[in-house]
């Protein structure tokens, strides 16, 4: 029994050095929890849901990134140019629109998955919950 719990805490150790925010409660969205905020970049925007954080991050990626139109294209199923492509999508302020027809768990990994392709790490947005 001591062998496996030794063994299970240097697993655990493993995975935190990987992923070092893999546990931390504001970053890790169950999809069950309202978003209350994000921060990215030093920029905090109040949102009262996954459909705002989604469409916040849109907004920063549009601001922030020279090449966005090559990062929408790159994600078809988060953003279109075509308003009647999505059940659910809200429009960005260049005119593109952004999908926001997703769980929280879904929306945090697209929110990762965006930041990362922009050069941003964990340590630079937050999405605090209540």
């Amino acid at each position: 029994e001591a062998a496996i719990q030794n063994r299970a805490k240097w697993l655990t150790e493993c995975m935190l050095n990987m992923w070092g925010s893999f546990g931390e409660e504001t970053q890790q969205a169950d999809g069950k929890q309202k978003p209350r905020s994000i921060t990215i970049g030093g920029d905090f925007h109040r949102v009262s849901s996954w459909r705002d954080v989604i469409s916040e991050a849109g907004e920063f990626i549009i601001g922030f990134s020279d090449n966005f139109a090559e990062i929408a294209y790159s994600m078809p199923t988060l953003f279109t140019t075509d308003p009647e492509r999505f059940r659910r999508n809200r429009e960005l302020s260049d005119g593109w629109f952004i999908n926001t027809d997703f769980s929280g768990v879904k929306v945090r990994s697209l929110c990762e998955k965006l930041f990362t392709q922009i050069g941003l790490t964990d340590e630079d947005w937050l999405i605090e919950l209540d």
